[in-house]
């Protein structure tokens, strides 16, 4: 995660310093982002969705990604010495909004894409919120850490 050349060294780190419930969800975005991604791939491949509209609609999951990974607050837990998240008051009011618009992101790309490609352009909206929120969180972390005093070099 830090150091992709360093894995014995990135999970050492991971182990000592971020919290339990972080790094389930950290692995539980990264094991539904690689078969959305190979799904997307798929698709294009099978010709349900053109490259650009599946781009198009990556883009617009990434920056929703970004936005919505200030639902939770990754923070230096003082008496454990881990990074950890908690969720907060302004991540309350954007928790409640994104799950509005995820109750509504079909009637809402209805409007822009034809019924076959709905579940393609969803597939590939989705793929970039999971990658912008993991991404998010991997400048956070690593932010917090170098904060910290902790090589993550």
């Amino acid at each position: 995660m830090f150091n992709l050349f360093s894995i014995r060294k990135t999970n050492e780190l991971a182990r000592t310093y971020l919290d339990k419930p972080l790094m389930n969800r950290i692995r539980l975005f990264f094991i539904i982002l690689v078969p959305m991604v190979c799904l997307i791939a798929y698709d294009i491949t099978d010709g349900t969705i053109g490259p650009v509209l599946a781009i198009v609609g990556f883009l617009l999951g990434l920056g929703t990604g970004f936005i919505t990974s200030r639902i939770f607050n990754i923070h230096w837990h003082e008496s454990h010495a881990k990074v950890a998240f908690r969720i907060d008051r302004m991540g309350t009011i954007i928790l409640v909004l994104y799950s509005m618009f995820t109750i509504l992101r079909t009637k809402i790309f209805e409007q822009f894409v034809r019924a076959p490609l709905v579940t393609a352009f969803a597939f590939a909206f989705l793929a970039g919120v999971f990658l912008g929120r993991l991404v998010s969180m991997y400048v956070s972390i690593k932010k917090i850490l170098i904060d910290n005093g902790i090589d993550v070099s």
